[in-house]
């Protein structure tokens, strides 16, 4: 339920920035149809998004995997145990405790306020937790071999829940608004593309607890709803186009999960296939 509304708010600001984005170029013609991708247009959207999750570039991904080192995997110590068996937890009402946190990535600026939820007592781990939400805003630049561009992230809640001492994995959740303008070199042709890009993430899967030796989802996904301008010359009032498209990762524990392009918020079924290095951004060509 909590992801079905999550993808719903998702896709209702999907629309309202479509909706935005056609009002204000003039010299743009509503059509409710959407245009299909090219190639070359899947593959422009695919390195963006691929930069924007990539943790060794400061990519989103590093929300949840942060999120879960602020988890320990061991129980507390006797005497506590001990003293929290004594409070059942049907007796206390839920109680948060908060941690916040800042740190850099790369070139990027992370700032995090974390919240525990338990139902037993206010200290910071112990069985009782249930759910940790995460607040998270970032900005900074995103550099790599031909590949530069300001990235502003903001991902509002990121929530890791069903987790007990000795559970080996996480249920993580949340949605992400990020925005990117960028200069780069495209992975498979030559020349330089210049975006001014809006991606509406959100994302349902599974982790490890311990993120260190397992730092990639072991299944489930993350949609990425992309709105990316077109540009002539790094200046966003020098607009030609718009691509619009939804760039999906499908996870499968390993770092270079499957990554499938349509330009239909609903559709299942891919007209583009990638396989995404999670750490670098790096992108082969799926067919």
């Amino acid at each position: 339920m909590a992801s079905l509304l999550r993808r719903t708010i998702v896709l209702g600001l999907a629309v309202l920035v479509m909706a935005t984005m056609g009002c204000s170029k003039k010299d743009k013609k509503t059509n409710p149809v959407v245009p299909s991708l090219t190639q070359e247009n899947a593959d422009d959207l695919v390195q963006q998004a691929a930069m924007m999750i990539a943790t060794d570039q400061g990519g989103w991904l590093i929300d949840v995997q942060s999120a879960l080192e602020s988890t320990p995997m061991e129980a507390p110590p006797a005497p506590l145990a001990r003293r929290l068996d004594l409070v059942p937890a049907s007796a206390s009402p839920i109680v948060r405790t908060l941690r916040d946190s800042s740190f850099t990535r790369a070139g990027m600026n992370y700032t995090f306020s974390m919240s525990y939820a338990d139902t037993v007592d206010s200290t910071l781990w112990h069985p009782g937790v249930t759910t940790i939400d995460a607040v998270v805003h970032a900005t900074g630049t995103l550099n790599s071999t031909g590949f530069t561009g300001f990235y502003k992230h903001d991902g509002d809640p990121v929530t890791l829940e069903w987790f007990e001492v000795g559970a080996d994995t996480v249920v993580c959740s949340g949605v992400g608004d990020d925005s990117l303008f960028t200069t780069f070199t495209p992975t498979f042709r030559t020349g330089t593309r210049y975006f001014n890009s809006t991606s509406f993430v959100d994302f349902d899967f599974k982790m490890r607890r311990d993120p260190v030796a397992h730092p990639f989802p072991l299944a489930g996904e993350a949609n990425a709803f992309m709105f990316a301008d077109e540009l002539r010359t790094p200046n966003p009032s020098d607009y030609t186009n718009t691509l619009e498209g939804t760039v999906t990762f499908v996870f499968d524990g390993t770092q270079t999960p499957l990554v499938g392009v349509t330009n239909e918020f609903e559709s299942t079924d891919f007209q583009y296939r990638y396989r995404v290095d999670l750490r670098t951004g790096a992108m082969t060509r799926q067919p």
